[in-house]
């Protein structure tokens, strides 16, 4: 990954802050582990050695967790997403070539008349495939 984009995040000053590397690994750990509550991942890091080892025994409260999801990471969220994806083809994880959208439409009880079209779709999946072709250039 570019580390400007970690350059960028904090401006300095103020009390040392948790190193972002480290939040950024376990915050993509829990995700891949289907936890996505700031609590539940503030549990982990003081419960699961996976996490402890991660974080190298560090204890993020979940305000500090969710401070730094919605705050720190918000402009800067999809060039890192986008360049594990990338470094993943690279390693020969991941093919782009194949992909596959659940186009499952489920009618709610809430609104009726809201359903997830193919035209919607398919012109999102040309934005999102703009915007990676972008950020890998």
């Amino acid at each position: 990954m570019d580390p400007a984009l970690f350059v960028s995040l904090y401006p300095g000053g103020g009390r040392p802050a948790y190193h972002l590397k480290m939040m950024l690994k376990v915050i993509l750990y829990a995700y891949a582990n289907r936890i996505y509550s700031s609590r539940q991942i503030a549990k982990q890091l003081k419960e699961n050695i996976y996490f402890m080892w991660l974080s190298g025994h560090q204890t993020p409260d979940f305000r500090t967790i969710n401070r730094f999801r919605s705050e720190r990471m918000k402009d800067v969220i999809y060039e890192i997403f986008f360049s594990i994806v990338d470094l993943l083809r690279q390693e020969g994880l991941v093919k782009l070539e194949d992909y596959f959208l659940d186009g499952t439409k489920i009618e709610a009880n809430a609104n009726q008349c809201d359903f997830v079209w193919c035209k919607s779709t398919e012109k999102y999946d040309q934005k999102l495939e703009e915007k990676f072709r972008k950020i890998v250039a």
